[in-house]
């Protein structure tokens, strides 16, 4: 039986007379390679009748069904094995230990491939409109409406994967809006501090919002407002990941513009230059 008092045998034929004996429940495990790594992840063991999970260990070979070399990993969920050789497949298993360090099950084996360090990065649409600035209101920038739009949009979307052991940033250089008549006149930007859009004032800015991955928009661009902290020579971080999971994370950026009364007419532009970079 399982748990006491479970056991409806009224003989003593199974288990060699004994009633009742320790069961460990077997844990699963799953395998996510990275840059001269592979992270191993299991399911809880639960062990009944006297048999108690203290730690996990995680055993490793380049052969099938081993023999393994272990590093206990203590009782948690997860752990890594570093060191490994890129494009050689591993195998892998995780044994529950108890409290004398007995091993007491062991889950299937898996297999695993540290992948050379690598980053990709795209951008969804190249080119962005607003239209005409107005100072009643304001205006978000459109990838598919040359008039912009009056309600805030995706403009478009940066989309970010890297297999790096500390992740990736992801970083904005370029001018603010100015004018292709005259460089003097510009669209001033946000600055450092999230705000909010205030028609009928000078204001260009950003903001972002990530889905998928590890991936987290960078302070002062996750707020609901706008912000823009970059210029022509100075870069400023709209993303990071502190670790490659070898997953996607896509940013959704919008953009504001907005003028007051006074603004210079013209047409205003920008390039600006989007740069991520793998931290291996």
């Amino acid at each position: 039986e399982v748990a006491v008092g479970t056991s409806s045998s009224v003989g003593y034929n199974v288990g060699g007379g004994f009633l009742r004996f320790p069961f460990v429940t077997v844990p699963s495990a799953s395998s996510s390679p990275g840059d001269s790594y592979v992270r191993i992840n299991w399911t809880t063991s639960v062990g009944y009748l006297g048999w108690t999970v203290t730690s996990y260990s995680i055993g490793y070979s380049t052969t099938s069904s081993g023999p393994y070399t272990y590093e206990n990993k203590g009782n948690v969920n997860t752990g890594t094995i570093s060191g490994l050789t890129n494009g050689t497949p591993y195998y892998f298993v995780v044994t529950v230990n108890d409290f004398f360090g007995n091993v007491i099950a062991t889950s299937t084996e898996v297999v695993g491939t540290p992948i050379y360090p690598s980053i990709i990065f795209s951008i969804s649409a190249n080119t962005i409109y607003f239209g005409e600035l107005n100072p009643s209101f304001a205006l978000f920038a459109s990838s598919t409406n040359v008039n912009g739009s009056t309600a805030e949009v995706e403009a478009h979307a940066l989309i970010v994967k890297t297999n790096a052991s500390n992740g990736y940033t992801l970083t904005v250089r370029g001018k603010s809006l100015t004018s292709q008549q005259n460089q003097l006149n510009v669209i001033t930007p946000i600055g450092g501090t999230n705000t909010a859009p205030a028609p009928g004032n000078r204001q260009f800015g950003l903001r972002a919002v990530a889905s998928g991955g590890l991936g987290i928009v960078a302070s002062p661009y996750s707020d609901a407002g706008f912000a823009y902290d970059a210029s022509a020579t100075t870069s400023s971080s709209v993303g990071t990941a502190s670790t490659g999971d070898n997953a996607t994370t896509t940013y959704s950026v919008r953009y504001v513009g907005n003028r007051d009364g006074l603004t210079e007419a013209g047409s205003y532009a920008t390039d600006l230059v989007y740069i991520a970079t793998a931290n291996f």
